[in-house]
């Protein structure tokens, strides 16, 4: 009996199975990597959705197999990062150093080599597999199936995509590929019309007339480890500190120090925190950044003129912070070299919110900025030092907010795999003199209070907010505000790596360096 045209032999149908498995193999690692069942649940239907379809419609097994090569160096990717990888880590890999990305290779050599021979291997039996099924296709009649029995399981395994949650859906293979994509692509074509997103202030001002300064300078790639003052005492004997001048203001004065043993950033590269830490709407606001006003423009539209100075730029960064009224350039100068015009805007009346992007210690800055790693850490540490002591002097109500970015991993690359304790951990230090403190009042205690709680990125916003008494409505959230009396602490933040897929602080599988 002719079966060609009604139904299908068992030895297509087997192959056609191989073949699906193999092409979404990579969501079976991603489960066994993460545990999340939601991504062994799409894989299974994915592979039982793509059996079916290449039963029913009798498709070429041959036009599949660019999609299991594929997926054969999206397992490797996953086995070396530890988690899935996304377009974001081919921009982290140009922000790594040269030297880094060959010792990373040298450091995996082994996993390299095993795995090219595990591959040709498992290759190697799947074609003798399908060979010797040939074999018995072509000596014995092989049992067949009808059509139907595959349309159904086709259709079943393609209907639970239309009631999952999508944003489950989008964090598993081969979706979450796509997942930093997709949001790349929304910042790239959002980005460049930020700068003229319009926002009326609708909320409270409870001190719209005491003219302050607030100085939000963020760190790049500085380690937690690096600076003295940020260690606890089990910590100290472990940490070689490079922030001598620091380590002896903040035990002079910690009355007008604030310093956070607990900090922690949100990911591990630039766009992601920074996009983060000015971004009111916690970790999904990371997704429609630029739809929504950040803490820069919510600020300006209460009263406060808005000063940038950068020292580097960082594309979508750039554009987020673009909303300043005065944008002010230092490309090719030190950090330090920004502190006479700091100074400078210091002393002019009305409401200042500055911020200040700095070299700090991105590896392709280390050459201004001193020459080594050590070296960008102490000219922090002196810009910090000169900065307090302008404050102390200033007649206005002076605070400034010191936060990395986020931390960095000397000895392997930067802002890949999963994400360590050394690009996790950042050094967060607020000082303020005499007359901000009088300002602030109760809220600097508060602050105080929380020295040793978990604080991240997502906590800034709303504190800064606290702290200079501008409460939007519907932006402004008191349990995020380490100054407000309702502050409540987040004991398992959520973490975005470069693939754009969230994830928990506790579940996040930290690596030593």
């Amino acid at each position: 009996m002719d079966y060609k045209r009604r139904s299908y032999d068992l030895i297509f149908v087997v192959k056609a199975a191989v073949v699906s498995l193999l092409v979404f193999l990579p969501g079976f690692f991603q489960f066994f990597i993460y545990g999340r069942f939601i991504c062994l649940i799409v894989s299974l239907l994915l592979t039982v959705a793509l059996h079916s379809f290449i039963v029913v419609f009798e498709m070429k097994l041959k036009i599949f197999l660019p999609l299991v090569i594929i997926a054969t160096l999206i397992i490797f990717v996953m086995i070396l990062l530890g988690r899935m990888p996304g377009a974001f880590d081919y921009i982290s890999l140009i922000n790594t150093n040269f030297n880094e990305v060959f010792a990373f290779i040298l450091d995996n050599i082994i996993v390299f080599v095993l795995y090219i021979g595990i591959f040709t291997v498992v290759i190697g039996l799947v074609l003798f597999f399908f060979h010797k099924l040939s074999t018995i296709e072509a000596k014995n009649p092989s049992i067949a199936f009808k059509k139907k029995f595959f349309a159904i399981p086709l259709f079943l395994s393609l209907l639970p995509f239309f009631i999952v949650d999508t944003r489950e859906i989008l964090s598993s293979y081969p979706f979450a590929l796509l997942s930093d994509t997709i949001v790349n692509w929304n910042f790239f074509r959002k980005a460049p019309a930020y700068r003229n997103l319009k926002y009326i202030f609708d909320g409270d001002i409870l001190d719209g007339k005491t003219d302050i300064n607030f100085i939000l300078i963020i760190g790049e790639s500085a380690r937690k480890s690096c600076f003295g003052f940020t260690q606890k005492h089990d910590e100290s004997s472990h940490s070689t500190s490079f922030s001598p001048r620091m380590d002896e203001i903040t035990k002079l004065f910690p009355n007008r120090c604030i310093i956070q043993k607990n900090y922690i950033s949100n990911s591990h590269s630039t766009v992601p925190t920074v996009l983060t830490m000015l971004n009111p709407s916690c970790y999904l606001g990371i997704f429609n950044c630029f739809e929504k006003p950040n803490l820069l423009l919510l600020l300006r539209s209460s009263g406060f003129h808005v000063i940038l100075l950068r020292s580097q730029t960082c594309g979508y960064v750039d554009e987020y912070m673009g909303v300043a009224d005065e944008i002010l350039d230092f490309l090719g100068n030190r950090d330090t070299d920004m502190l006479p015009k700091i100074e400078g805007i210091l002393d002019s009346p009305g409401r200042l919110f500055i911020v200040v992007h700095t070299k700090g210690s991105h590896f392709s800055s280390l050459n201004v900025q001193g020459g080594s790693y050590e070296d960008s850490i102490h000219l922090t540490d002196d810009f910090l030092s000169a900065l307090f002591n302008t404050i102390q002097r200033s007649p206005k109500a002076s605070c400034a907010w010191f936060v990395s970015d986020h931390g960095e991993n000397l000895n392997s690359l930067h802002g890949s795999g999963n994400i360590t304790y050394w690009e996790i951990e950042v050094p967060s230090l607020i000082f303020a003199n005499d007359a901000f403190i009088k300002f602030a009042d109760k809220r600097w205690e508060n602050v105080k209070s929380t020295k040793e709680t978990l604080i991240s990125h997502y906590n800034l916003s709303h504190t800064i907010m606290g702290l200079t008494q501008v409460f939007p409505k519907n932006y402004y959230l008191s349990q995020k505000d380490a100054s407000s009396i309702n502050y409540s602490e987040d004991k398992d933040p959520i973490l975005i790596p470069n693939n754009m897929i969230p994830i928990t602080y506790s579940a996040c599988k930290f690596k030593e360096e």
